[in-house]
């Protein structure tokens, strides 16, 4: 497991106020979560940490996405 560098960390404690802006309906703290828990899969793999917070960004917003598809749908 590669241990995140500061820069890394920084930018992922950014990355749930930006999705909140796209995904408003959702609790921060519920972004936050989904977050931190993708950054940690990632970096579990990881050999270098310079993608993670893209990576974790990407796939967060495609989980909310998703879920937000799926409320709609299903009314």
């Amino acid at each position: 497991m590669t241990a995140a560098s500061e820069a890394v960390r920084k930018k992922l404690q950014r990355i749930p106020a930006e999705l909140q802006c796209e995904f408003p309906d959702v609790p921060l703290e519920q972004i936050s979560e989904l977050v931190e828990v993708l950054a940690h899969r990632l970096l579990i793999a990881a050999r270098f940490d310079n993608f993670v917070p893209l990576l974790a960004h990407r796939w967060a917003r495609e989980r909310l996405a998703m879920d937000r598809l799926l409320l709609l749908g299903g009314s």
